[in-house]
């Protein structure tokens, strides 16, 4: 029983967060964070076959690149900056979509 109300509170927590993309939390922000999607795209293709919500976060942050070659951490943002970190993170997302 446990398990269970932890996979079903887990899947409503996905849901709360599906936007156009995966959002950190829907009642506090709209943005989408390259580093939490790595997580929750990784978590949406254990629940659903549909890698529509991964692609479009990665052609969201392939096009937040900035003249250096960093990806923004926040997307869409004006004013975001770069996570180093999260570079990395944006190679791992890519080959968990294509794998």
């Amino acid at each position: 029983p446990l398990f269970d109300w932890v996979w079903e509170a887990g899947v409503r927590t996905i849901k709360a967060g599906l936007g156009d993309g995966m959002i950190d939390s829907p009642w506090r922000e709209r943005g989408v964070y390259l580093g939490d999607n790595v997580v929750s795209t990784d978590i949406l293709a254990k629940l659903s076959s549909d890698r529509g919500i991964s692609a479009w976060t990665l052609r969201l942050f392939a096009r937040s690149q900035t003249e250096d070659g960093l990806f923004l951490a926040v997307a869409p943002s004006s004013g975001a900056g770069s996570i180093l970190d999260y570079n990395f993170l944006f190679v791992e997302m890519l080959r968990n979509h294509i794998q």
